[in-house]
C-alpha cells in the first residue's frame, strides 16, 4: 500500500519559523521534494532529495514512484493553503493520500512587522500570474497585500495602481523576511513606483488604512 504524502508548510524559510510538528514530519520522511533553498536548509543526510524545478509533472512522477516504498514529504514555502502546490497535488492525489501541515506565511510576518491586523486585507499573489487575474479585485483603494515576483515588482504594481486611479497612499515593502538580510521600508505609492529591488517580496498597500 502506498504511503501518504505529507505536504509541509516550511514558513518563510528560516528554521526559527518552522513548526515543531513540521520538523517531526520532515525527520520521518525518507524522500524530500522542494526548492533548492528548502532542501539546502532542511534536508538531512540519508534523505533522498528531489528539487522542484518548475516542471510540475516531474513532481507528480516522483511522488507516485517513491510513495510506493517510502514516506514522502513535499516542502512548500509559507502555508500550504495559500498559493502553493497543494491544489496541483490534489488534482492528482486524493485527500486520503495526503497529510497537510500548516506553516507561517511571509504575509503573516509582514503584518507582524507592521504591527497591524490582516483580517481586513485582501491577499493576492502574483507569482507566475498575470495582472489581469487580480485586476478585478482592485477596482477601488483598499488594504491589499501582494506577493511579488521579478515580473510584477512593487514598482510595476504601484504604477498600475496609480494608472487605475488609486490615490497616493502608504506602502510597506519587505523582503528576505526572517533572514539576516531582512529589509523593510515604509514609502508611498508614488515613491514605490520608482523603487528598485524587492522583486520577491511582500508589498502591503494601505489604500484604506
Amino acid at each position: 500500500m502506498a504511503a501518504k504524502v505529507t505536504v509541509i508548510g516550511i514558513g518563510p524559510g528560516h528554521p526559527d519559523y518552522l513548526l515543531p510538528v513540521a520538523e517531526r514530519a520532515m525527520r520521518a520522511a525518507q524522500v524530500l521534494i522542494g526548492s533548492k533553498r528548502a532542501l539546502r536548509t532542511f534536508a538531512r543526510p540519508g534523505q533522498v532529495q528531489i528539487e522542484i524545478t518548475g516542471r510540475l509533472e516531474e513532481v507528480i512522477t516522483a511522488v507516485n514512484e517513491y510513495r510506493l516504498t517510502a514516506p514522502v514529504a513535499v516542502l512548500v514555502s509559507g502555508d500550504p493553503g495559500f498559493y502553493s502546490l497543494l491544489p496541483y497535488l490534489r488534482q492528482h492525489l486524493t485527500a486520503d493520500d495526503l497529510e497537510v501541515i500548516p506553516g507561517v506565511s511571509a504575509l503573516q510576518i509582514a503584518f507582524c512587522r507592521l504591527k497591524t491586523a490582516w483580517q481586513d486585507a485582501d491577499l493576492l499573489s502574483l507569482h507566475g500570474r498575470d495582472w489581469e487575474s487580480v485586476r478585478p479585485r482592485l477596482t477601488k483603494p483598499a488594504k491589499v497585500a501582494f506577493l511579488t515576483d521579478r515580473e510584477h515588482t512593487p514598482a510595476r504594481i504601484a504604477g498600475l495602481l496609480l494608472q487605475a486611479g488609486w490615490p497616493d497612499c502608504p506602502v510597506f515593502l519587505a523582503e528576505n523576511l526572517s533572514y539576516p538580510a531582512e529589509r523593510v521600508i515604509w514609502t508611498d505609492l508614488r515613491s514605490a513606483a520608482a523603487e528598485q529591488g524587492f522583486a520577491h517580496s511582500v508589498m502591503v498597500v494601505l489604500g484604506s488604512a
